[in-house]
């Protein structure tokens, strides 16, 4: 866990809990810069641990939970505040809660089954992240709430291709 990489992680996952303080108690341009810090930590640490071969198993699931982390505490700030639909907090919540459990339950089971991002996951990590600014200044909320469907729709089809890739390696390991 002394990997930089984790560490930073590790820092985005404290900002995603001090998210709704800031949202609420200053004003969402300060939520949204504490997002973007976070948005730069996580840029950082993957590129730390590829740039200083310090990519580990823990970190491979300590970032994508970062994310899920920060994406559910931003999205539920944004519903509670009316700023997005409750129905997209809740439907993104129920693809990302059973993707954190999931994971969690791989990383830790006796010969442990880590699933890496793919582009589809990062695709659509980014269209939430521009999701998140244009809700924030957007007055209509109209281009906000379709770039967050677009990252809905992908993080779909995302999802698809994790049990796609979690299927061939628990096949890999399970045959003789």
């Amino acid at each position: 866990m002394t990997h930089l990489p984790n560490l930073i992680s590790l820092s985005r996952i404290v900002l995603a809990a001090l998210y709704p303080f800031c949202y609420c108690r200053f004003s969402p341009v300060h939520g949204l810069f504490l997002f973007l810090a976070a948005g730069f930590s996580d840029l950082l640490d993957g590129y730390t641990a590829r740039r200083f071969y310090q990519v580990t198993p823990m970190g491979t699931v300590l970032d994508p939970l970062a994310d899920k982390l920060m994406l559910l505490t931003v999205m539920g700030t944004l519903a509670a505040a009316g700023r997005i639909s409750r129905g997209f907090f809740w439907l993104v919540a129920g693809l990302e809660v059973p993707m954190i459990l999931v994971g969690l339950v791989l990383y830790f089971r006796k010969n442990p089954l880590v699933i890496p991002a793919n582009l589809l996951g990062k695709g659509a990590t980014l269209l939430f992240f521009i999701a998140v600014i244009f809700t924030t200044f957007d007055t209509t909320l109209l281009l906000g709430a379709r770039v967050f469907m677009g990252a809905i729709f992908l993080k779909v089809l995302a999802m698809a291709t994790y049990y796609i890739d979690f299927r061939h390696k628990k096949k890999h390991i399970t045959s003789p």
